[in-house]
């Protein structure tokens, strides 16, 4: 994203409207070509769980999991909430140049989200690899090794990239789960605990469903214009493939995640609703759009995952997470307000060109392309907001978890206010 806007930072004003046209022009092309996408959700015929023992009795805790996407915002939540939650070792995909340099990471992460545990540094064991090679970069033996030492798998890793084409995602987000699918069925038949979004069944093709079911059939929800939801869908498809060979899989999807409810740490780099606040605070304005956004903090959001996955009767559905009281977009901006800083509403069209003129150095500049509409339709930032008034149907999550589902899921004013602190403390916000 860096070269791209460097590009477009020395092009002239009506260059950049011409390059903002290609883009839209391209995802156009790309939504043409969906009917390529479920050519690519074919698991390969020997991954086959259903041959395989089980790697413990469903009433045994693990003593070892695998866990990928840790040194990313969500998965660093996540690896805490196993090492809290848990006993278990944690063996973490990391790209490294070797095992100590990946240890390094890892904790590094941890610190960085201010996260400790006493034991991590003797339960975290780095597995150097990548996401998006053949059973991720290791060597047979070793692959076949890890498959045989741990008993659960959380796959946490993609990269949540909005503009990037499928193609471009492929590797991590598709390639990723299939080699995680490889591993649960490698050796011994283990629990897949996947992690995927609401974007998945927010299909671009629908907009009158008045519910998200959790059992919603994939291919009546196939229609994405964005290369993410593409891949995140193509991944899902492989994911419940596996499960109809037997494997226990379970799919998990939150909507937006915010930051820790509890130290107000905040994920920024190409966080949608984030930039969206960061353009309202430094241009001084917003959009008069009252949509409803549902932002869940993220210790939260591990919180959950990690709690399905310890229930053995959770294990093989799909999970969507409450938000008993989501926030409209104008309850973020009075918070902001009450914070201290100004900010005016004006039409979406003003706010569209605000953003513009901002250019390179515009917090929204590199989501352009998500805000302007197209010419088949509402824009993707519309198509998200307005699709997250519908009802979010949870009644797997809530009879798995009870009461717990719910609890500190929906983001306050008291939340809120922690996560700009956060920001102000990091410089990631200016003081107001």
């Amino acid at each position: 994203m860096t070269d791209l806007r460097t590009l477009v930072a020395a092009l002239p004003p009506e260059e950049q409207r011409a390059w903002l046209s290609v883009l839209l022009r391209q995802r156009a092309n790309a939504e043409r070509g969906l009917s390529d996408l479920p050519a690519e959700a074919v698991l390969e015929p020997f991954i086959r769980p259903d041959r395989l023992p089980a790697a413990l009795p469903s009433t045994s805790p693990p003593r070892a999991v695998f866990l990928t996407g840790a040194t990313g915002f969500v998965g660093a939540f996540v690896l805490a909430e196993l090492l809290r939650a848990t006993r278990a070792e944690v063996h973490c995909l990391v790209r490294a140049a070797d095992v100590a340099a990946g240890r390094e990471r890892l904790l590094g992460s941890l610190a960085r989200y201010e996260l400790t545990h006493p034991d991590a540094e003797r339960r975290v064991l780095p597995v150097v690899g990548d996401l998006g090679k053949r059973c991720f970069g290791l060597a047979p033996p070793a692959f076949d090794a890890l498959a045989a030492t741990v008993d659960e798998v959380y796959h946490c890793g993609a990269v949540p990239n909005w503009l990037f084409p499928y193609d471009a995602l492929r590797g991590s987000n598709v390639v990723g789960t299939r080699e995680a699918l490889r591993l649960c069925a490698t050796q011994r038949r283990k629990p897949l605990h996947h992690l995927s979004t609401l974007g998945v069944v927010l299909s671009a093709g629908d907009f009158a469903a008045p519910v998200l079911r959790e059992d919603v059939d994939l291919d009546d929800c196939a229609r994405h214009p964005i290369g993410y939801t593409q891949s995140k869908w193509v991944a899902e498809k492989l994911v419940q493939e596996a499960r109809a060979r037997g494997l226990p899989a379970s799919i998990h999807r939150p909507a937006f995640i915010s930051g820790d409810s509890v130290s107000g740490v905040y994920k920024t780099s190409g966080d949608f609703v984030f930039a969206c606040l960061r353009a309202a605070v430094r241009l001084g304005i917003t959009h008069e759009r009252d949509w409803l956004v549902s932002i869940a903090p993220v210790d939260v959001v591990a919180r959950t995952m990690v709690a399905l996955a310890g229930r053995p009767a959770a294990i093989g559905l799909d999970y969507h997470y409450p938000d008993p009281a989501p926030v409209r977009w104008r309850t973020l901006v009075a918070w902001l307000r009450d914070f201290g800083y100004a900010v005016a509403e004006r039409p979406l069209d003003d706010w569209l060109a605000a953003i513009r003129r901002a250019g390179p150095d515009g917090d929204l500049f590199g989501f352009l392309p998500l805000l302007a509409p197209p010419a088949h339709g509402p824009s993707a930032y519309e198509v998200g907001y307005l699709r997250s008034q519908v009802v979010v149907d949870c009644a797997n999550t809530e009879r798995m978890l009870g009461t717990e589902a719910s609890r500190g899921a929906s983001v306050t004013a008291e939340t809120f206010q922690r996560y700009l602190a956060y920001l102000v403390r990091t410089g990631l916000l200016p003081p107001p």
